[in-house]
């Protein structure tokens, strides 16, 4: 296992059978507790547990205020290798959460002459924890993998979006997996990647705004569709959404 700087003791997480989460249930905690927030400076640590499972872990603060963070997030082109990967992101309204989110992705690999697709399902909840929509303090994202190529045993993970003074975001991000070719390392190389994102000048010009078509193919959903390529940061405005109905919920499962 390998250590960085400000690193915590922890007990390794669940076996690889079985979901991280059960969102049924409002998540409003991070899968593990936050790595300490050094000052002037990242903080990224990574490892692997006796499970095999491999985990990474950074906290950072970003030059944006809390509302700015969450709608970039809500973006997955901002937390995804665009260049080689297509997303298919179908919102659904669910009562304990701001937005949540299923997003297909398929990822091309190139070996050669070889092209191989590998496509998976995950399930983003976002849960706003402190403060109001309009203000709000702190907000928990919570995402797992539910369906999909078996290269991947496992994934799942979490941010924590911190309000602090002066407009900024104290952000904390971890993810756990377990999956052919990769490794904690490159698990930490993803964080980095997602935070130059978050910190990318163009933000400072201004905001866009998500604009998601309406589905048919989920009750009370929209789904917005982003191709291998489409990977230049975007901020995006919050839009509010209707609470789908219980039988509505049940329907979309």
């Amino acid at each position: 296992m390998v250590l960085g700087l400000g690193a915590t003791s922890r007990v390794p997480a669940a076996e690889l059978a079985g979901r991280c989460f059960d969102f049924r249930q409002k998540v409003v905690e991070p899968l593990i507790p936050r790595i300490p927030l050094l000052e002037g400076r990242d903080n990224h640590v990574f490892g692997t547990y006796p499970t095999g499972i491999d985990w990474a872990s950074a906290r950072v603060v970003v030059d944006m205020p809390v509302e700015a963070t969450y709608a970039a997030l809500l973006d997955h082109r901002n937390v995804k290798d665009m260049k080689k990967t297509t997303l298919s992101t179908t919102v659904l309204d669910r009562p304990d959460y701001i937005a949540f989110h299923l997003v297909d992705v398929v990822v091309r690999l190139r070996f050669l002459f070889l092209k191989m697709d590998l496509p998976w399902t995950e399930e983003w909840a976002y849960s706003l924890t402190e403060g109001t929509a309009q203000a709000p303090r702190r907000i928990v994202v919570s995402y797992q993998k539910v369906a999909g190529t078996t290269h991947i045993q496992r994934e799942c993970g979490s941010y924590v979006l911190q309000a602090r003074d002066g407009a900024t975001t104290d952000l904390s991000m971890y993810e756990e997996v377990k999956a052919d070719r990769r490794s904690a390392r490159d698990t930490r190389d993803m964080h980095r990647g997602v935070i130059r994102n978050l910190r990318a000048p163009r933000r400072s010009a201004g905001r866009g705004l998500l604009e998601v078509p309406a589905s048919s193919d989920v009750p009370g959903s929209s789904k917005t569709v982003a191709r291998a390529g489409e990977g230049k940061p975007v901020a995006l405005e919050i839009r509010e959404r209707s609470l789908a109905s219980p039988s509505q919920e049940s329907g979309a499962k």
